[in-house]
C-alpha cells in the first residue's frame, strides 16, 4: 500500500527526508499531455492541474487478488498526495486490464491507445479525465505482440510489433517473427471502422563478392 501522508508506509517518490520507497512497474511508453482545461481525479475538491503524464505499465500487478495491468496520470500540478491517480483497473465490459506496453495520444478520437504485447490481449482506448473509460478497439486495430503505437499526419495508427519466433537451430537467436502494421480508419479518429494493412517485405539473398555482383547493368541474380 502507498501513502504519501504515512512515512512508515511505502512512497512512490522519497518525501520529507524518507527513502522508503515503494515498488513501482515499469511503462514501455509514456504519454504527456497538456490540457488547457483542468482534469478531475478522486478529490472532487482538489485542483488536480492541466499537465499530466499517462502510463499503462507492462510489469503485471496484484490487484484484488488477480495480476493484472492498469493504467495511471501523474498529475505534475499536484502535491505528493495528489501526485499519481488510478485511472483504471478494468476496461468497460468488465474485464481485467491486460498489461500494457505502447502508448499515445490521438488527437482526433480525443483518446489514449495503448497496446498489448499479448495475442491473445486487446488493444484500448482509454478517456483521459477521472475515472477513465477503457474500451476494447481490437475489432479494428486487431490484436498481436504490439510494442509501440505512433500516429501520422493523416491519422492512420501506425503499430510496431515485437514477437520472436522460434530459435535457430541450437542458438538461442529468434527467427524473427514480428510486423509493422498500419490501421487506416474511414475518417481520423474512427476506432471502429477501418483497414488494418501490414507492410509486405521480401527476403533477398547476399550477392556474391564478385565482379558480377559489382556490375550495375548486370542481370539480377535468381
Amino acid at each position: 500500500m502507498v501513502s504519501a501522508g504515512d512515512p512508515t508506509k511505502p512512497q512512490m517518490v522519497p518525501t520529507q527526508g524518507v527513502n522508503n520507497e515503494a515498488q513501482k512497474t515499469e511503462p514501455d511508453e509514456n504519454t504527456y499531455l497538456s490540457f488547457k482545461n483542468a482534469l478531475h481525479g478522486a478529490d472532487p475538491n482538489y485542483y488536480y492541474g492541466k499537465r499530466f503524464l499517462y502510463q499503462g505499465h507492462e510489469a503485471a500487478a496484484s490487484i484484488g487478488g488477480v495480476r493484472q495491468g492498469f493504467i495511471t496520470r501523474i498529475n505534475l500540478d499536484a502535491d505528493p498526495a495528489h501526485r499519481v491517480t488510478l485511472l483504471a483497473t478494468t476496461d468497460s465490459s468488465g474485464a481485467a486490464i491486460n498489461t500494457i506496453d505502447g502508448s499515445r495520444w490521438d488527437p482526433w478520437a480525443r483518446k489514449l491507445i495503448f497496446t498489448t504485447e499479448n495475442v491473445n490481449a486487446p488493444t484500448y482506448a482509454a478517456t483521459p479525465d477521472y475515472p477513465s473509460t477503457v474500451t476494447d478497439v481490437s475489432g479494428a486495430l486487431g490484436r498481436g505482440g504490439y510494442e509501440g503505437v505512433a500516429f501520422d499526419s493523416d491519422g492512420n495508427i501506425m503499430i510496431v510489433e515485437d514477437i520472436g519466433g522460434a530459435n535457430k537451430g541450437a542458438t538461442t537467436a529468434r527467427i524473427p517473427n514480428s510486423f509493422l502494421y498500419r490501421y487506416v480508419p474511414e475518417t481520423p479518429g474512427d476506432l471502429e471502422n477501418g483497414k488494418l494493412q501490414v507492410l509486405q517485405g521480401s527476403e533477398q539473398r547476399p550477392r556474391p563478392s564478385s565482379d558480377h555482383a559489382c556490375d550495375p547493368d548486370a542481370a539480377p541474380l535468381a
